[in-house]
């Protein structure tokens, strides 16, 4: 595409997969609607094998007005030249103003902000000044600090340039579902005879980090205990191509309540499957954050790698359910020494009683705090956990 001309061009830069796209779209919603007569251009990284492009949900719903790709110096490391060439692309565009949504710890953010404004002459930018969310941050009992989601910190950073802009009271999700994907699903539930006096329980038992999954084996035992509870109960399984395999498994030990979609949807009609469910239960993954994006309750299952409140999902009608272990913020993607023992210490019983509970409350009335779970009482005559 030919590159845009003139002052009038806001750019966005915006790394990552497909969780880390959801929770930028209501910064880049925000930035849209404070630049309404501005063309919005996006740089963002090639994305390579089963990664989801950020163009999946930004070129439908028609955000931006051009993209420009570059290849990461991680990917190829001999990139400068590449470089030289984006930056005189940059140089070009003379943006107006320039937002960096990139995730936080970034141990990269004084390259960029050399790149940035010295190389390509960016004058007006927000986000580049670091973070004051520092990794690893502890209480006085050497907990974790909480903090802000992941969607609140980058609507932050838009929030920089409300001297000069109009900001948006709204947080907006909003996501470019079209009737293509509306009677995609609707075949889905017909080829399926899911029919609309049962409940759809959506499940995501998978995850690209091993770090995040928890064990296969009690999302089977939870799927078979809200299956027993009630005849009205099916299971649809969420996720990419490479979750399809631990999607047969559970079809094949819990039978023919359980439909597996993992791998056969586009984001988009995922999205809109998922708006159907009751309810989405599964680890700390895109597919929870198109969930929440939709307005579908999540009883989520974390590790403790990272800090609580980042990448919760957005919302009140959600459970979170995390152990802190003196280990937690270890940020490991697969972990063998402690044998992932944040996530081993929830239990299936953990779990139902948070659906329980989410299944009983009024919507926009929960409270996401993994500890208050175990002090639900339960009440044997209603309790799905049997």
């Amino acid at each position: 595409m030919t590159p845009l001309n003139g002052e009038r061009n806001v750019l966005v830069f915006r790394t990552g997969q497909l969780g880390d796209t959801i929770v930028s779209l209501p910064a880049i919603h925000a930035i849209r609607a404070a630049y309404p007569d501005r063309n919005l251009v996006l740089l963002t990284p090639h994305q390579a094998g089963n990664l989801v492009s950020p163009l999946e949900l930004f070129g439908k719903a028609k955000l931006f007005s051009q993209v420009l790709f570059y290849i990461p110096p991680s990917v190829r490391p001999n990139t400068w030249i590449h470089l030289l060439v984006l930056a005189r692309k940059l140089r070009r565009l003379k943006p107006e103003a320039f937002f960096y949504l990139r995730d936080f710890p970034c141990k990269h953010v004084r390259r960029d902000k050399f790149f940035f404004q010295f190389v390509c002459g960016v004058r007006h930018s927000y986000g580049l000044n670091g973070s004051s969310y520092i990794f690893n941050r502890r209480d006085a009992s050497g907990r974790l600090l909480r903090y802000p989601s992941e969607a609140e910190r980058l609507l932050g950073i838009v929030r920089e340039a409300s001297a000069d802009v109009q900001m948006q009271a709204d947080v907006d999700f909003t996501l470019p579902i079209s009737e293509r994907e509306s009677f995609r699903i609707e075949s889905l539930w017909r080829e399926n005879e899911m029919r609309p006096d049962q409940w759809i329980f959506g499940f995501g038992p998978g995850s690209k980090m091993a770090a995040k999954r928890w064990p296969l084996d009690r999302f089977v035992e939870v799927a078979k205990k809200l299956l027993a509870h009630s005849a009205c109960f099916r299971v649809m399984i969420f996720g990419g191509s490479e979750d399809f395999a631990l999607g047969e498994e559970m079809k094949r030990a819990l039978g023919e309540k359980v439909v597996n979609v993992a791998g056969q949807l586009t984001v988009l009609e995922s999205a809109e499957a998922l708006r159907h469910c009751r309810l989405y239960i599964g680890n700390d993954t895109g597919v929870m954050h198109l969930a929440a994006a939709v307005g579908t309750p999540c009883v989520t299952i974390f590790s403790a790698r990272d800090h609580p409140g980042r990448w919760e999902p957005y919302g009140a009608n959600h459970i979170v359910l995390r152990k802190d272990p003196d280990c937690a913020g270890c940020l490991l993607e697969v972990c063998t020494e402690r044998n992932m023992v944040c996530l081993n210490e929830i239990t299936v019983s953990e779990v139902l009683e948070a659906v329980e509970r989410v299944l009983k409350a009024p919507r926009d009335n929960l409270v996401v705090d993994s500890r208050k779970i175990a002090a639900v009482t339960k009440r044997p005559d209603q309790n799905i956990g049997g």
